[in-house]
C-alpha cells in the first residue's frame, strides 16, 4: 500500500483530524508540522479564540487523548523549506493530505508520486484563500458554508474537486463553534478521499468556475459577523 505523509499545523482540531485518519488507515506514514504563520499587518483578533478553544477541547478528545506517538512527527519553520524536503524525502511518501499550512511550492508538491489532496474550510469555487466559512457569513451566503477536499494544483484552491459539502450547523450554535462542525465535515470527508485513493479510485472533477479570494477577515468586520450568524442560526 502506498505511503501518505500529512502537513498542516499543529492545533486542537488538527490533531482530530489526524488522530481519526491514524485510526482507520495504517499507510500515514508522517507528520510535518509548519510553526510559522503569516501575519497579517491587520488586527483580526482576539474573536472568541478562548471559548473557541475550551469548546474543541472539551468536544474532541472525550475518547481518545490528542498525543501522536504512533507516528513520526517533524516540526519545520515553513512547508517549502529545504529541511521539510529533506524530511519528505526521507519519509518518501507518494500522496500528500494538506490542512493548515501556507500554499505549497511547486518543488514539495513534485516529491509526490500520486499527487497532493488539500483541507479547505470553505467552498472553493466561491470562496478561496483564509477565513472562507468567515466571509461567506460576512455576504450572508449561508447556503455556501462547507468544507472542499480538492487536488493540489498551481493555482491555490482551484483543483479538481473531490468532495465538498455543505455545512449543516446545527441550530442555536454559537459562531465559535463553527470550526468544531467544519472539522468534523473535515475529517469525515478526507477519510472517504483517503479510502478511493488507497483503493486506487479516487476520482475528482474540475470546478465550475473560479472563486473569489479572500485574506485575513479583519476584526472590525469580524465583530460584524456575530449578529448575522445569530440572526441565521436562532430564535
Amino acid at each position: 500500500m502506498s505511503s501518505i505523509i500529512i502537513l498542516a499545523s499543529d492545533t486542537p482540531h488538527r490533531r482530530f483530524f489526524i488522530k481519526n485518519l491514524m485510526s482507520k488507515f495504517s499507510n500515514i506514514e508522517g507528520v510535518i508540522f509548519e510553526t510559522e504563520s503569516i501575519k497579517p499587518s491587520f488586527p483580526t483578533g482576539p474573536f472568541y479564540e478562548c471559548e473557541e478553544r475550551k469548546f474543541e477541547n472539551d468536544s474532541f478528545f472525550i475518547d481518545f487523548d490528542d498525543d501522536l506517538d504512533k507516528v513520526q512527527v517533524h516540526y519545520v519553520n515553513t512547508i517549502n523549506s529545504e529541511q521539510s524536503i529533506s524530511l519528505i524525502n526521507k519519509i518518501s511518501p507518494s500522496f500528500a493530505v494538506i490542512f493548515g499550512t501556507r500554499k505549497i511550492s511547486k518543488k514539495v508538491t513534485k516529491l509526490f508520486e500520486d499527487g497532493a489532496i488539500n483541507v479547505h474550510r470553505g467552498i472553493a469555487s466561491e470562496y478561496r484563500g483564509l477565513d472562507s466559512n468567515l466571509w461567506a457569513i460576512y455576504h450572508e451566503d449561508f447556503n455556501n458554508l462547507g468544507v472542499t477536499i480538492h487536488k493540489v494544483n498551481d493555482v491555490l484552491d482551484t483543483g479538481e474537486i473531490i468532495y465538498e459539502e455543505k455545512l449543516n450547523v446545527p441550530f442555536n450554535s454559537e459562531i465559535f463553534q463553527l470550526r468544531y462542525y467544519e472539522t468534523l465535515l473535515a475529517t469525515n470527508l478526507t477519510m472517504r478521499a483517503v479510502e478511493d485513493y488507497n483503493l486506487g479510485r479516487i476520482v475528482s472533477y474540475k470546478q465550475e468556475k473560479l472563486g473569489r479570494y479572500y485574506s485575513f477577515m479583519p476584526l472590525v468586520l469580524k465583530e460584524t459577523i456575530t449578529k448575522k450568524f445569530d440572526v441565521e442560526y436562532k430564535n
